[in-house]
């Protein structure tokens, strides 16, 4: 995957983050500890505002060329999309596929 596609996936996984859950980005350090729902009754909790910022800040990495830390926090997003049943594997591999099949 080229630093341009790793960009265009986090992007497109933001938006998916945003349409399903509604929600701003916010880093963890920001997040009010007290509240304690990551992730219960099916919803997100905070999961999903700080899975959003980590979308938005590893597409700032791919720009100071920071690929490999990117390339990690797109596994950890994509995960969260699987586990939350906003993506498929097949939607997410689809989604990381070059635009080109004959590219690497």
């Amino acid at each position: 995957m080229t630093p341009e596609k790793l960009e265009k996936t986090l992007g497109e996984c933001a938006q998916r983050i945003r349409d399903r859950f509604k929600v701003a980005p916010l880093r963890m350090s920001e997040y009010d500890r007290s509240r304690r729902d990551f992730v219960r009754g099916g919803g997100s909790g905070g999961a999903a505002e700080h899975v959003l910022w980590m979308a938005e800040e590893a597409q700032r990495l791919v720009k100071l060329g920071k690929v490999e830390k990117a390339f990690r926090w797109l596994g950890f997003v994509q995960c969260f999309l699987w586990m939350m049943n906003t993506c498929s594997i097949e939607d997410l591999k689809t989604m990381s596929r070059p635009e080109d099949p004959t590219a690497g």
